[in-house]
């Protein structure tokens, strides 16, 4: 189930919408979604305000995220930017990475996905035996132009619960590459709650950085002016 979907267009301008009180409940492969980008050649998804997205259903054949504010799947310039993102759930889900703020996925051959003074906040529980969640997450590319990612004052909060295998990513990508990530991506706010081996800045299957020290060191000369600590958010 999907709030708002675009599929194709030469410019598409998604902005301003209220999109809330999403609920899916399929078993096989199922998705809830805010908002999809799958296509066009300039998109901007701005001003919208998405929360309470669910899936309640007993997951048993996915492999993947089941409930994503915004998931950029394709596109070739893509600005994302200025929204609130938050309430998202997936009570039934065991996956390790079940929930996404914002997801970028694209695999698209000279592409851009630019993420502008969003705001996240992923911030819920499972009872399962595994449970984990990202606040933004990117998928990796040895090809620098390849869905590249120039992330910038966004404010990127997971508080959630993680269980098992599961851990609690405020920004986690796909691999260790860190080519496509772009070199101006600064001036973010990240925090995954009291640093420890399951609440992490940023996580990308092999690496783990607790601290936004550790995590600055890594990426650098990326994000050299952002910060860590919980915003007291007026709305969620």
């Amino acid at each position: 189930v999907i709030g708002l979907q675009i599929v194709d267009g030469a410019t598409v301008n998604a902005n301003s919408n209220i999109i809330n009180t999403i609920t899916g409940s399929g078993t096989t492969d199922p998705r809830a979604v805010g908002i999809a980008v799958l296509g066009g050649t300039t998109v901007n998804v701005g001003y919208n305000k998405i929360h309470t997205i669910n899936q309640n259903g007993l997951i048993t054949t996915a492999t993947g995220p089941v409930v994503l504010g915004i998931s950029l799947d394709d596109g070739l310039n893509v600005t994302t930017h200025n929204n609130f993102v938050a309430n998202l759930n997936a009570v039934n889900t065991a996956f390790a990475d079940a929930i996404r703020g914002i997801s970028v996925n694209s695999t698209t051959p000279l592409s851009t996905y630019n993420l502008y003074y969003n705001s996240i906040h992923v911030n819920t529980a499972s009872a399962l035996a595994t449970s984990g969640t990202s606040g933004v997450y990117h998928t990796t590319n040895a090809t620098a132009t390849t869905a590249a990612l120039n992330m910038i004052d966004n404010i990127i909060v997971n508080t959630s619960a993680s269980a098992g295998v599961g851990v609690t990513a405020a920004y986690r990508r796909s691999s260790i590459d860190l080519t496509n990530f772009a070199s101006i991506s600064n001036y973010n706010l990240l925090y995954a709650g009291p640093p420890s081996a399951t609440n992490l800045i940023f996580y990308d299957g092999t690496n783990s950085d607790q601290t936004l020290a550790a995590y600055q060191a890594r990426v650098a000369a990326r994000e050299a002016n952002s910060i860590s600590s919980f915003p007291n958010f007026t709305s969620s």
